[in-house]
């Protein structure tokens, strides 16, 4: 039983670090037929970070970056 219990408590901890270390928000734009234009996330001071996809209007791609604390990090491909 104190093994149960302390697996229990040990699982709990994990989830709750894991939550606060992600306190990103996920923003999702759309265009006016409702398909993707722009998904990101933002920190908790409300700057990009992390994996950052615009889309045309026909669905392809036309930014993919990444940011980290809302700064650009890594390269930024932009696609006609």
């Amino acid at each position: 039983m104190p093994t149960r219990l302390l697996a229990s408590l040990a699982l709990a901890i994990c989830l709750l670090g894991l939550r606060t270390a992600d306190a990103s928000e996920a923003t999702l734009r759309t265009w006016p037929d409702g398909t993707e234009r722009e998904i990101y996330k933002v920190d908790a001071n409300g700057l990009r970070d992390g994996s950052y996809v615009s889309r045309h209007e026909n669905g392809t791609y036309a930014v993919r970056a990444t940011y980290r604390h809302g700064k650009l990090q890594g390269l930024h491909k932009t696609y006609d």
